[in-house]
């Protein structure tokens, strides 16, 4: 690399952190990062939390599924990869290093090396996850095996990448100069398929006797199964060495491989320019169309929409659109891909813990588990994931304003579109962990009352947290991110945990009166039919804790929807 890129690379990561202290003099980042840094902290000092490696160290069968992971994580960028270019450069960056006389594997070394500050913080964030795995490694053993994994796959991820890239701008040349990686991959992955496909009856007879993770580990010893993991396994070697001396000889040869990658991407002759200044100038006009609602209508009007998947009826109440236009909106984020890989994903935790218990019921129960997690975890924590609503829409407010609605009304169909999304996916959630529930043959509460008191209570919580998050954003517009920008970083972490612990607190306040209410009114059922208390009390009187619920969220929209109706265009602050 040479000396201009050095001192490019130099200073703007001094740049970025000046700014970031300075941004400290600010009320609202200030508590954020110290919100981030107790969180953080308290992740580095609690001795009580479990590591997700625990009793794994030993185990063949758990080297085996981190083996597999990679493996997975690898092969994917291959087969489902995205169009867009794993290099990602500004466009400032594009009008200045692209005319500058500056080779392809200049500007590759380049952004490789900036990758480093992105590697080098997430190897801090896992050795910290990791710190209690079982492993007798010191720290910085584990930072550096650490590094190793995380700069071999985004190597690999950029040169699957530019691979991709080349084979589709050179068409059938590119495809012909790529054949043998594309070829290579493609085997590798039908290979194992194959191989596992044919292991099914084996490992099945081995799982009925408890000993599925063993058979799998005895597979995965086998050629050419073996053959094809032999890499993933040299990178994942030194994290579960057993002492300095094995880590030493584990490290080298997952060093070697890091670097075989360097000359791999470096010296590449894709010609990726013209994919990766289309991507830096069409993330420049989504920045720009989130700053200016003029621009924002020119940049949708660009490019033709796809079809929605389900439509809008020509005649109805003109709240209903909204609700339409933001779950639209949020369904065409999502990727196929990835719901692909967690459907797979889902599919292999399952495998993998049934290998081990070897019982359908005790398998059921567990997934019941796995579906009970989500939901609830969706109630706290899926207000600051899902965003399609005023968090977004508020920085169109004068778009907004001239609907033909009530301030309430907008305030309330905003708050509807995300309570929609997040229930579709909670009571997707619920389905399955019903189905599930016919072969568990000790359920820990009865199925049916349990399912008809989630349907009424998740769309309520739903709402009263998103009212929450909603309202922060019309009472404290300068302290709630809007628009479509990720945040990132301990500050990021810092206005999640606040938004979280505000929402928590608001949320039990708003529910303490229907909670009373519905409770009081369930032990006056079960006097009046002379049965003790259970849940089926609750199902009859759930209905009446939500109306009543809903009734004070009402009350708290049309306070927002006046409080939407004085608020100013300048106190909306922008994101970035």
């Amino acid at each position: 690399m040479n000396d201009a890129l050095r001192y490019l690379l130099w200073h703007s990561a001094r740049n970025r952190l000046r700014g970031q202290v300075a941004r400290l003099k600010r009320p609202r980042y200030l508590l954020a990062v110290l919100a981030g840094g107790l969180y953080f902290g308290t992740l580095l000092f609690n001795s009580q939390m479990p590591s997700p490696i625990s009793g794994s160290t030993s185990s063949p069968f758990g080297q085996l599924i981190y083996t597999t992971i990679l493996f997975v994580t690898i092969a994917s960028g291959w087969v489902l990869g995205s169009d867009r270019p794993a290099l990602v450069f500004s466009e400032a960056e594009v009008q200045l290093l692209f005319p500058a006389p500056l080779s392809r594997a200049a500007l590759v070394r380049y952004k490789v090396a900036q990758a480093q500050i992105i590697v080098l913080f997430s190897v801090l964030i896992w050795v910290i996850i990791l710190r209690r795995g079982g492993m007798m490694l010191p720290f910085w053993m584990r930072a550096i095996s650490l590094w190793v994994i995380l700069s071999t796959m985004y190597l690999h991820r950029v040169g699957a990448s530019l691979v991709r890239t080349s084979a589709v701008s050179h068409g059938s040349r590119g495809m012909r100069s790529n054949l043998i990686p594309i070829a290579v991959v493609l085997t590798a992955v039908a290979i194992v398929g194959w191989t596992i496909v044919r292991a099914i009856p084996s490992v099945r007879a081995a799982m009925l006797v408890g000993e599925g993770g063993d058979a799998l580990a005895r597979l995965a010893q086998t050629q050419p199964l073996a053959a094809i993991l032999f890499p993933f396994r040299l990178l994942v070697a030194p994290l579960f060495a057993d002492n300095a001396k094995h880590w030493l000889y584990a490290i080298l040869p997952a060093f070697a491989l890091m670097a075989l990658h360097y000359p791999w991407v470096t010296h590449t002759d894709a010609a990726f320019e013209e994919a990766v200044a289309d991507a830096a100038a069409k993330r420049a006009r989504i920045t720009a169309a989130s700053r200016n609602p003029r621009r924002r209508q020119l940049a949708v009007a660009e490019g033709a929409p796809p079809k929605p998947w389900f439509p809008l009826a020509p005649v109805g109440h003109p709240a209903v659109a909204i609700v339409w236009k933001n779950v639209l909106a949020y369904t065409r984020a999502l990727r196929l891909t990835t719901l692909a890989i967690l459907i797979v994903g889902i599919a292999a935790i399952g495998f993998a813990v049934y290998s081990q218990v070897g019982d359908w019921s005790e398998l059921a129960s567990i997934g019941e588990a796995l579906c009970a997690i989500p939901i609830v975890m969706l109630v706290i924590l899926g207000p600051g994931f899902v965003r399609s609503d005023l968090r977004q829409d508020l920085l169109q407010l004068d778009q907004l304003r001239s609907y033909p609605l009530r301030g309430s009304t907008i305030v309330a169909a905003e708050i509807a579109s995300t309570t929609v999304i997040l229930t579709g996916i909670q009571y997707l959630l619920l389905a399955i962990a019903a189905s599930l529930a016919s072969f568990d043959s000790h359920p820990p509460v009865p199925i049916a009352p349990a399912v008809l008191i989630a349907i009424v209570a998740l769309p309520t919580l739903n709402a009263i947290s998103l009212t929450v998050a909603n309202g922060a954003a019309l009472l404290f517009p300068g302290w709630v991110r809007l628009g479509d920008g990720r945040a990132a970083g301990i500050e990021a972490m810092g206005q999640n945990v606040l938004a979280v612990f505000v929402s928590l607190i608001t949320t039990f306040l708003a529910m303490l009166l229907p909670l009373i209410v519905s409770a009081f009114l369930a032990s006056g059922l079960s006097v009046l039919v002379s049965r003790p208390l259970d849940i089926w009390a609750f199902v009859f009187t759930a209905p009446v804790g939500a109306l009543l619920a809903l009734a004070e969220l009402w009350l708290v929209i049309k306070w927002l929807g006046r409080v939407f109706a004085r608020t100013d265009l300048a106190q909306i602050e922008p994101p970035g």
